[in-house]
This record gives C-alpha cells, structure tokens and sequence, in this order.
C-alpha cells in the first residue's frame, strides 16, 4: 500500500495570525519568538534523532524500514530495530517479519528473524519486548490461529543482555480427535495422490500436518509415532509436494523445540 502523501498541519505549525487591532508589544514578540524556537527544536531533534540511530548500511536491511527504536543515553547506546512491517499497533509496538535488531551505529545483529517468522515487537524503556509468533490450528474446531512460540527480553547495554524463552502451549486435545488425525493420515498414505490438483492436495497436507503436530504435542505415542513417518512418506511420494514438505519442516523444528523445553528426549525428532 502506498504511503499518504497528505500532511498533517499541528497547531503549532499553523501561521501565526494576529486579530486586526492587535497591539504589538515587546512581549507578543517575545512569545512569538519563543513558539518558532520550540517548533525548530523540534524539527532538528527529529532530524537528530533518525540520523543518530539509521538503519545500518551494508546489511540485508539498509534499505528497509526503522519498525521502533529504543533511546539512547549517557550510559547505553540505543536500539533499532529494521525490517518489513506486517501491522503498526502504535509507534512503539508492531508485527513484523524478516528483521534484525541491531545496537545505534552497529551493523552486527542482535537477533533477526526471517521471512517466514513474524513477531510481536514491543519497545520498552530500556529495552524491547520480542514474541516470535506461530501460526497452527490451536484454535477450537482446529482453527488456525497465531500463538505465541518463543519470547525475547533484550536489555540495552553495552553489550546489550538478551534473554530467551520457550512459551509454546499447545491446547488440549481429546483421544477421539487424535484417533481421528490417525485414521485422516493413514487413509492418505494408502491413497494415491494424484498431482492433478495440487492446491487442494497442499490445503489437504496442511491441514493434515497442522492436525497431526498438535496431536504428537499431547504427548500421544501413537501420534508421535506416525509424526515422525511422516517426512519419510512425503519423500516417497512420486511426485513431492514442496509446500507440504516445507510446512512439516517448519512443524518439525517446532515439535523438536517444545521436546527439548520439556526435556523430552524420547519423543525428539533425530
């Protein structure tokens, strides 16, 4: 969507008008004096304040937006965060994709994140708030919905002090609904998919491989079990599906990472 040209005139932008009988005095002058210092202050603060914490040149974000920043001061250097925005909430908190986070006049990140993670970014006092989000059918009905998966607490400082934690909490599921998840997958598997149609094969698979990670998340061996079958199954296929396959990579990394928190060797994909 391209950026409204319209400019928003404030008040204190606004020509000065005296009504016609005005006597001007020594002090009107001095008033209006001190409206057009504040209004300059402003503007070169502004003006200081984007130059003194860019974007960083020869990165993967030089060219894209400042999503927030943190302020620096006499002890810390500031943050930026830099990035492609999904959805401004207010000037301190946004969705975003495929950005890093980066320390004023530094071009080594922080953290980043790719294109296919988004967040929740929120800047704080001295520091910003990160929650990674992940989109699965933990929804009632198996809707599919974004929850939260890992959060990020990064302290300004020199060095800045980031800390990180595992928050995924995958819903409840009743026996019934894991039987029925089997019964959907191995009915595919003894299926022959056809390549005729596949946006609804991959829709299928989807919603097969969504079902099916929550499933092996209640800790159910037998769902387990068949989500770990089931890169061996798309690999077999004669002809793959390439979005299938990436989702369950995707699916994958978040069934090994929700083991690991849970110290769950067992049940972690090798």
């Amino acid at each position: 969507m391209a950026r409204s040209t319209r400019r928003l005139v404030s008040r204190r932008d606004r020509p000065l008008k005296l009504k016609v009988g005005t006597r001007i005095t020594s002090a009107n002058v001095l008033w209006v004096a001190a409206i057009l210092m504040a209004s300059w202050h402003a503007i070169l603060c502004g003006q200081e304040s984007k130059e003194a914490c860019p974007c960083p040149i020869g990165t993967d974000y030089a060219a894209s937006s400042a999503l927030v920043t943190v302020s620096s001061s006499s002890t810390q250097p500031g943050l930026i965060v830099c990035g492609y925005l999904d959805k401004r909430r207010d000037k301190d908190s946004v969705i975003a994709s495929e950005f890093g986070v980066f320390e004023c006049r530094s071009n080594k990140p922080i953290l980043e994140l790719d294109a296919l993670r988004s967040a929740s970014v929120v800047a704080q006092a001295n520091g910003l708030f990160i929650t990674e989000l992940t989109y699965w059918p933990f929804g009632p009905g198996w809707k599919w919905i974004d929850v939260p998966l890992r959060e990020f607490v990064i302290a300004a400082g020199a060095p800045p002090v980031v800390k990180e934690r595992f928050v995924l909490n995958p819903p409840r599921v009743l026996p019934s609904q894991i039987r029925a998840v089997l019964r959907d997958f191995e009915a595919l598997r003894r299926s022959k998919v056809s390549s005729r149609d596949e946006a609804r094969q991959l829709k299928t698979l989807e919603n097969l491989i969504g079902r099916l990670l929550v499933a092996a998340l209640s800790g159910d061996t037998g769902a387990s079990t068949a989500f770990r079958s089931m890169r061996d199954w798309l690999n077999s296929l004669e002809r793959p599906n390439a979005g299938g396959a990436d989702l369950y990579d995707v699916a994958e990394d978040v069934y090994n990472a929700y083991a690991q928190s849970k110290g769950d060797s067992r049940t972690k994909n090798q």
